[in-house]
């Protein structure tokens, strides 16, 4: 069980899923009675890239952020995932929503 956080959330997911389970239910218990947030903090990941990608149109004029992006790697990745699950329908309309009221372009790579 010490495979760190993400890990654990994908065992997690993958019982979800209805894949083979990775994590038993006493682990499940435990991890959830030390505080462990399973969902809240994928979210808050893509809400936090969601508000450097506002900074930085703001100081760029446009949300074309490079994929090797030095100044914040990770949003350069985040932005190329992005384009990638809404390319691959797999993008909740919500989100699809929230980038394209900002000027999000999906194919500029």
């Amino acid at each position: 069980m010490c495979n760190g956080v993400p890990q654990q959330r994908v065992h997690y997911r993958n019982g979800l899923v209805g894949k083979t389970p990775t994590l038993s239910r006493i682990q499940i218990r435990c991890l959830e009675e030390v505080g462990f947030r399973w969902v809240a903090a994928m979210l808050a990941i893509w809400d936090d890239r969601f508000k450097q990608l506002i900074e930085y149109k703001n100081k760029n004029v446009n949300c074309l952020v490079p994929a090797q992006y030095d100044q914040n790697p990770a949003l350069g990745r985040w932005v190329g995932s992005q384009c990638k699950l809404y390319k691959n329908g797999q993008m909740k309309e919500e989100r699809v929503k929230q980038l394209q009221e900002i000027g999000f372009i999906w194919s500029a790579r």
